[in-house]
């Protein structure tokens, strides 16, 4: 069984740390939303793509596979990058993956059309990730609900939008903040629905954790539900998902040993 493209990273070098860190939170988000605009498209025994940046004049290895990942390279030139504006920056590395992507249909025979549709995309979201799911009736059917996604260089925000029956917008509810990789928040948003007339929200595969939103507050609160699996792992579980600002070693550490 063949699975969708759910990653394309480009891989940044750099002695100093500090410009390896910006350059990948900005691409991050510009490869994200490419991705979430392939649409779940399947080329045969490929998951992720990995592109090496190569300096400048710099031998470009051939593109080849590593189980279900394609591994290639793209030049890349620093010094350009950094003197550009945050959206050139942004555009620079939506040309590199898709001209990488591009190259892949071609040696390998995937459909061009799914990635140039997602790059044309991408540009007219103007690199913006705002997603938003097929929004469901509540069980009195006055309402509807979705689950929004919004994503940024810092973090991911999930929200309910909650709609009246016509399609007019009446408010979004902040369910919760994540960490920037879907690796992280993934698992719980695949899950959502009416607990109540009263709350939308998200919960996990074995409804152990539950995030709320309470559409008479407009207020979203974390239920914990110990079944197979311990409260402590539980709340480690959350504590994995809920955004924290880890801006040094220690900060990471502190996190991990709470």
């Amino acid at each position: 069984m063949s699975h969708k493209l759910h990653d394309i990273t480009l891989y940044y070098f750099d002695d100093a740390g500090d410009q390896s860190k910006r350059f990948t939170v900005r691409q991050n988000v510009v490869s994200d939303l490419y991705v979430h605009f392939l649409e779940s498209y399947k080329p045969p025994k490929t998951t992720r793509i990995s592109i090496m940046l190569k300096n400048p004049g710099e031998a470009i290895n051939q593109t080849h596979y590593s189980g279900s990942i394609v591994i290639g390279d793209v030049s890349f030139d620093k010094t350009a990058f950094w003197n550009a504006s945050a959206d050139d920056q942004k555009r620079m590395i939506l040309d590199m993956i898709h001209s990488f992507a591009i190259r892949c249909a071609g040696e390998f025979g995937w459909d061009k059309t799914v990635f140039n549709r997602a790059y044309q995309r991408v540009l007219d979201a103007n690199y913006i990730f705002k997603t938003e799911s097929r929004p469901k009736f509540s069980p009195d059917r006055r309402l509807k609900a979705a689950l929004m996604i919004e994503k940024n260089e810092e973090k991911t925000v999930i929200s309910a939008s909650i709609y009246h029956t016509t399609g007019k917008k009446l408010t979004t509810i902040p369910l919760f903040e994540s960490f920037q990789n879907e690796m992280f928040y993934g698992g719980l948003v695949k899950n959502f629905k009416w607990f109540s007339k009263d709350e939308f929200g998200v919960y996990s595969k074995a409804g152990q954790i539950k995030i709320i939103a309470d559409l008479k507050t407009c207020t979203s609160r974390t239920s914990l539900e110990p079944k197979t699996t311990s409260r402590e792992i539980l709340e480690g579980q959350l504590r994995r998902i809920l955004f924290a600002d880890l801006k040094t070693q220690a900060d990471i550490v502190a996190w991990m040993n709470r």
